[in-house]
């Protein structure tokens, strides 16, 4: 587990030792008292009393979240950079022909989370609302703003809601689970985090939520914010402390409201610090010596965003994604697993924060050579149909802005591969096909 959740996690072990304590505790007096019938003393009523209310509550307190026991797991079918990679299931995508005005959400904390979220759509008189929402959430109910139930679909991480003849005003979709903890993504009592990229909340259309980032350079958890700012209220229900960059004014607390295009979620053993710009800082608490250690890139930070008119209000240190991430960067708000320190050293080398924008060259050559690359290495790992679609893929990833097309992916392989290679890919694809 990570330094936002680990502290938590840890005390729920330790409790699980009082809780054994405490029961043997409570079973060896009683068997003390029965054995010497000594059961008048008050004192003794009392220990019994406190044994057992020490136990009881260290049992309570020690149920560890579901995705604790999948925080190892790296490779298995909650993977999604195994699952979508390696074993190529297909993403559907559709155009959203609608967009939510508002929601409504309701999220509640405990081994998973529990959510009510009611959205207004757009367009009321729809046969179809195509949604996409993460695979692992599992859903209880969707019913119209009467309570009467609606049909859908699901499969994969889209869903698809059935309108009504006389419209629908709005639309609540009950459901429970979430990422498994994989991938540093996790909504539980001990510790949330919920990037606004993610797709935690219902959004309209099908996207996929994982490929290759938007350089093409690796593979990465792809953005499904919102293309047009919603109203959001969100109410959480859960024991600590929860961030939110929602409104700036409330920053932290249970409840949050307002404008966005997808709101990031954060809890756990968390900090936050104004600057003396009046920027926020939220990070990790085990990070403080790091925080206190590093005022010349602090003091720099301050200067550059006070240059820029102090439009930076907050700036969120989030758990790393080791699947790839895109985190946010925007006028206002710096959203991702970066240091102060990194931040300092990324706009000092190349004028932004946003490291992923860092414009390299990169001439069709040099992306004709990591095609070769990448090909040789699907190769001794892929065969079949997997190889032949991967590589198309790697293929217009990267070859497109060039002026490749799919027609000319026969001619590209043959030209810079070789015409056994390309032989090789056809007998594979046509093996399976066959």
């Amino acid at each position: 587990m990570d330094e936002f959740s680990l502290s938590a996690a840890n005390w729920s072990i330790a409790t699980r030792g009082i809780f054994w304590i405490a029961t043997m505790g409570t079973i060896l007096t009683l068997y003390y008292l029965r054995r010497q019938m000594k059961w008048h003393h008050i004192w003794k009523r009392v220990l019994i009393v406190a044994e057992a209310g020490c136990a009881i509550w260290a049992f309570v307190y020690s149920s560890l979240p579901a995705s604790y026991y999948c925080i190892n797991n790296f490779v298995d079918e909650y993977d999604d950079q195994w699952r979508y990679i390696i074993e190529n299931v297909e993403q559907k995508e559709r155009e959203a022909d609608f967009r939510i005005l508002s929601y409504d959400m309701k999220l509640y904390m405990g081994r998973q989370m529990r959510a009510k979220v009611t959205c207004v759509p757009s367009e009321k008189t729809l046969q179809e609302y195509a949604i996409t929402l993460y695979r692992l959430y599992q859903i209880d109910s969707i019913t119209d703003e009467n309570g009467d139930k609606l049909n859908y679909q699901r499969d994969e991480n889209t869903l698809l809601i059935y309108g009504q003849k006389d419209g629908i005003e709005t639309f609540t979709i009950q459901y429970h689970g979430g990422p498994t903890g994989n991938a540093n993504m996790y909504n539980n009592r001990f510790a949330t985090y919920l990037p606004g990229w993610f797709p935690y909340y219902p959004i309209p259309g099908w996207h996929k939520i994982y490929g290759m980032d938007s350089e093409g350079n690796e593979q990465s958890y792809i953005s499904n914010r919102l293309d047009i700012p919603a109203d959001f209220t969100i109410q959480v229900y859960a024991s600590g402390q929860v961030y939110s960059d929602l409104d700036f004014n409330n920053i932290k607390g249970k409840q949050f409201g307002g404008i966005s295009k997808g709101p990031t979620i954060l809890a756990g053993f968390i900090s936050d610090m104004k600057l003396e710009n009046g920027s926020i800082f939220i990070y990790p608490s085990f990070a403080i010596p790091d925080v206190n250690a590093i005022r010349e890139e602090q003091t720099y930070i301050q200067n550059v965003i006070e240059e820029q008119g102090n439009k930076v209000k907050l700036i969120m240190w989030t758990p790393g994604i080791s699947e790839g991430a895109p985190g946010i960067y925007e006028e206002d708000r710096i959203i991702d697993s970066i240091t102060l320190d990194v931040l300092a050293r990324t706009y000092k080398e190349t004028g932004q924060f946003d490291w992923r924008k860092v414009i390299i060259p990169v001439t069709e050559e040099d992306r004709i050579s990591t095609v070769k690359a990448v090909y040789y290495n699907m190769k001794e790992n892929y065969e079949g149909k997997m190889l032949f679609d991967c590589v198309k893929d790697v293929y217009l990833t990267h070859m497109q802005e060039f002026g490749y097309t799919e027609d000319g992916f026969e001619e590209f392989i043959i030209k810079n591969l070789g015409q056994e290679e390309w032989d090789y890919l056809k007998e594979a694809q046509e093996d399976v096909e066959n």
